[in-house]
């Protein structure tokens, strides 16, 4: 019989399970979040869970969520647009639900991090007989791809992933949530082979050649390293290995440095970009590609900067603003441009009061002298590290409101809100 017991450890091997389920794809990892979602929703009227609401995270959330509906109605296709938007409040619930589990589950973090731990290292183990063997153990075949910019012939490895190129990003986007844990449960990072499995986490991304995947590890690396006063010299050192490790790789791997220095510096190149592509700007922000989305996105929000063109509206009205077939795509590759274009200067509002929180915490943490850096300190700096990096303004990114990309984004979301939660009212006992 299922009891309030049963299933609470039920919902919590549901999330659990959830980092593998984020690895076959979209559906079963945004099932997962549906059905935790339905479950807070159940107990909270069951239960009287209300408390579980009454925090600034949650009004932020529900009047972001409002506004998202209203951007919707406004919207030239309000019923595709509603479609979109509407569901978008399972990720709140999905979050409280987490919140809850972490509260009354004893083990609820321990038992993720042996899951978490288990897939991440059967997911690079896999990526390492790719990279060494041509091939992964399902027979998918590393990728070898003529870089469109340099044309240069490039390497990609991608793992269980096969034909979507997202290793890196998966890795570089859990294996902070990990680390916190890691810190949560363990107190400290005194295990050499844990410290290896990290090394070799960050080589894979490197090796996946995503460029953005590189720069979100090395953003959250560092944004740990200056929140961690007495580590800093064991940082500073790992920083050191890696860096060695991977200019050695570049030097004996052509396929790798193609990717990932000869192309990135190319982006960088004034005089490369002049006579391989004219932008009417007279410069290229980061490709000509990413130019070009930017320039119908920046277009297309002068067009309706207010509301904006309504959530998840610009593949449906791109098509107005393009000057080439490159103008147009589900999304404009860069969070800032995407609530701007489709939520405009309200939605901006929203995000710069994230961005604001963001930067007052990073600051807060670093100079104020009488923090308890404990074990909970240290898991929420990990957890912020991946949390900032996620929505870092100035890169490229994926899109905002993908079911798979706002589960990325809600889970590190979600534990930084249980252990922030579960510090209130320790502190309130």
């Amino acid at each position: 019989m299922l009891n309030k017991k049963n299933l609470v450890l039920t919902f919590s091997y549901l999330f659990y399970l959830l980092p593998a389920a984020l690895i076959t794809g979209p559906f079963l990892s945004d099932l997962i979040v549906t059905l935790l979602g339905f479950f807070f929703l159940i107990y909270t009227f069951k239960y009287q869970l209300w408390n579980y609401y009454n925090n600034y995270f949650t009004k932020f959330f529900l009047a972001f969520y409002l506004y998202l509906i209203t951007s919707s109605i406004w919207a030239a296709d309000s019923l595709s647009s509603l479609k979109s938007s509407l569901p978008y409040i399972r990720f709140l619930l999905f979050s409280l639900a987490v919140v809850y589990l972490s509260k009354v589950n004893v083990n609820f973090y321990k038992s993720f991090f042996k899951f978490m731990l288990f897939t991440l290292v059967i997911l690079i183990l896999d990526a390492y007989v790719q990279v060494i063997f041509g091939k992964n153990l399902f027979n998918q075949s590393i990728y070898y791809l003529k870089d469109s910019y340099t044309q240069t012939m490039t390497t990609r490895v991608s793992g269980f992933f096969g034909s979507e190129l997202i290793l890196g990003s998966y890795i570089s986007r859990t294996i902070f949530v990990l680390l916190g844990v890691y810190i949560f449960c363990k107190k400290k990072i005194n295990n050499i082979y844990f410290i290896f499995f990290l090394t070799s986490a960050f080589i894979i991304v490197f090796l996946s050649g995503e460029r953005l995947s590189f720069f979100i590890t090395i953003f959250c690396i560092v944004y740990i390293l200056f929140q961690s006063k007495n580590l800093k010299k064991k940082i500073s050192v790992f920083l050191l290995i890696l860096f060695s490790i991977i200019f050695l790789i570049t030097l004996t791997n052509t396929n790798v440095k193609n990717r990932m220095v000869v192309s990135t510096f190319a982006f960088l190149n004034s005089d490369f970009k002049n006579n391989s592509y004219t932008s009417p700007e007279k410069f290229v922000i980061f490709s000509p590609d990413h130019h070009e989305l930017y320039v119908a996105a920046y277009k297309m929000f002068l067009e309706k900067p207010i509301l904006g063109h309504g959530h998840n509206m610009y593949y449906e009205n791109c098509g107005n603003f393009k000057r080439s077939v490159s103008s147009c795509s589900t999304h404009p590759h860069n969070t800032l441009l995407q609530i701007a274009v489709e939520n405009g200067v309200i939605g901006l509002l929203f995000l710069f009061i994230i961005y604001m929180y963001l930067i007052i915490l990073f600051f807060r943490n670093l100079l104020e002298k009488n923090i308890n850096r404990d074990k909970y300190f240290f898991f929420k700096i990990c957890l912020l590290s991946i949390i900032s990096a996620n929505i870092f303004p100035f890169v490229t990114s994926g899109n905002f409101f993908n079911n798979w990309i706002s589960i990325v984004y809600y889970l590190p979301v979600s534990l930084y809100l249980s252990i922030h939660m579960q510090k209130v009212d320790l502190k309130n006992e």
